[in-house]
């Protein structure tokens, strides 16, 4: 089908693979379109184009004149500049491709080109059995991005288990975090709105960074070297465990 429809039309998509649309209620395929039109902005006059079957691509029909639109959002998304709707239905999608199993999702301008990636977010629970608060605390893991020219500027954390927090910053915390992105494992220390889900998982959002510090990778071996380096006196023992034994039997030790 012809990413083309007429000289004044074009059309882009939204793939998201691992996902057949055979398996998605009317209600999920109703919100993937409604969210797919919010991330594309109502300022592109997105209009519905058509479903492919077997895994999942929404296309939608824009204005010629108004794909390069879609391709600043996408820049900004990256950026950390995009308008509020934006981030918010990219990340509504990024949770329900999560719930769906999906592998990877993009959209696709006319040219099959990628302009946007959606992250897939591991389910998080909805309903939690302990109301939410506020408080301060840490998360750890990689700065994956940093982005806006706001006097609070987004941050992204993923942890080991790839779960992406999605933090803000005062422009001077965030200089400072920027020289750490991707490599060394941070701690960034701060304050959200924690709550926790049915499977008694702790999770933040909002979370106001406010320090960091760089976790040291250091292997198991050399973890056991530096153990073995710290000065002990049982160590000229011929025996220790023998002396031990005496020690905890009551016996006079030489320990």
């Amino acid at each position: 089908m012809s990413s083309q429809v007429d000289g004044r039309s074009r059309v882009v998509t939204l793939l998201v693979q691992g996902v057949n649309i055979e398996n998605l209620s009317l209600e999920d395929i109703g919100e993937y379109l409604a969210d797919f039109a919010e991330l594309l902005g109502k300022d592109v006059e997105p209009k519905y184009h058509s479903i492919r079957r077997g895994s999942l691509a929404i296309r939608a029909k824009i204005p010629a004149e108004r794909e390069i639109d879609v391709k600043t959002r996408g820049f900004l998304l990256r950026t950390g500049d995009a308008p509020e709707d934006a981030v918010r239905a990219r990340e509504r999608i990024s949770r329900r491709l999560g719930i769906n199993h999906a592998k990877r999702a993009v959209v696709l301008d006319s040219a099959k080109s990628k302009v946007i990636e959606i992250p897939v977010e591991k389910p998080i629970e909805s309903f939690p059995k302990v109301p939410s608060f506020i408080r301060s605390g840490s998360l750890q893991g990689r700065i994956i991005q940093i982005g806006g020219k706001r006097e609070t500027v987004s941050v992204e954390i993923q942890d080991v288990d790839g779960v992406v927090y999605l933090c803000r910053a005062s422009r001077d915390i965030a200089r400072k975090l920027a020289r750490d992105m991707f490599d060394p494992i941070v701690r960034v220390h701060g304050a959200g709105r924690w709550y926790r889900t049915d499977e008694g998982i702790w999770r933040v959002e909002d979370f106001q960074i406010v320090r960091h510090e760089i976790l040291e990778d250091v292997s198991f071996a050399k973890t056991i070297s530096e153990l073995r380096a710290i000065p002990a006196g049982w160590k000229d023992f011929e025996d220790p465990h023998a002396q031990l034994e005496k020690l905890q039997n009551g016996e006079k030790s030489e320990l």
